[in-house]
């Protein structure tokens, strides 16, 4: 529980803005309750004043008002994010009350104050974030209807990624790990049945594939496949070096 709650302020704004932090499912929550808020650390200016993670943690943890926001982008501003800052004083504008006319004019000023930024990549960013959530949250559910530990992460970011990776390309490299470890496995069966009627050059092909495999993991992150693929390309390689044909044998009629 304390581990969640530390990774709530060693995100980052970014995915504090856009919603792509752990929010737990109503199953989770009626089992462990919220995080009490004495466990979530945040790091306080000497003078007093709030850091931008600390704002973040508040934010991350239900406090989602409009002065929390322009706090947010006022603090963002001033370390020179102004991508960010735009995005906050964004969702400021937009949690504000209608009748508050001059705090919303005074947001969008401030949106345009520290520059702008496509709407479009808010969209995408925001709907990625949700899209994510949903899957933690279904993950937990899960989890709990099978009496294992909902806590216990890396199998979910290792289907989706951790809040800052990008969860479509995760989720890419996971089905390319299966794609072509399964590839691998085919290639070590088709040389591990016909050994003894390919050229023994051949084999290196099986070797080949077996470095490609057992290299995969390293590059894309993801295990998936790759190491049966590296197992069976390497068998398959090896059994026509060692009983394939010699390049100078003739031809059986």
């Amino acid at each position: 529980m304390i581990a969640a709650a530390v990774l709530l302020v060693l995100l980052g704004p970014a995915q504090t803005l856009s919603g792509k932090y752990i929010q737990h499912s109503e199953e989770y929550l009626k089992l462990y309750g919220p995080v009490p808020a004495e466990h979530v650390r945040v790091r306080v200016e000497p003078g007093g004043g709030e850091t931008v993670d600390s704002i973040c943690a508040r934010i991350e943890h239900g406090d989602h008002s409009a002065k929390t926001y322009e706090m947010l982008g006022e603090a963002l501003a001033e370390r020179g994010d102004n991508g960010l800052a735009h995005r906050a004083f964004r969702k400021a504008h937009a949690q504000a009350e209608e009748m508050d006319r001059g705090f919303k004019q005074q947001m969008l000023q401030r949106m345009f104050d520290v520059g702008t930024i496509s709407k479009e990549q808010i969209q995408r960013e925001e709907k990625q974030a949700a899209e994510w959530v949903r899957f933690l949250q279904e993950y937990e559910r899960k989890q709990i209807a099978a009496g294992r530990d909902p806590n216990d992460l890396e199998p979910f970011y290792a289907m989706y990624g951790r809040p800052e990776d990008d969860m479509y390309r995760t989720m890419w490299r996971r089905r390319a790990s299966f794609l072509i470890g399964a590839a691998g496995v085919l290639v070590g069966l088709a040389l591990l049945l016909c050994s003894r009627r390919i050229v023994r050059l051949f084999g290196g092909v099986g070797i080949i594939v077996a470095l490609s495999c057992a290299l995969g993991p390293g590059l894309l992150g993801q295990v998936g496949l790759f190491y049966w693929g590296a197992a069976f390309s390497a068998a398959g390689g090896l059994a026509v070096l060692l009983w394939g044909k010699k390049s100078d044998e003739p031809k059986v009629a």
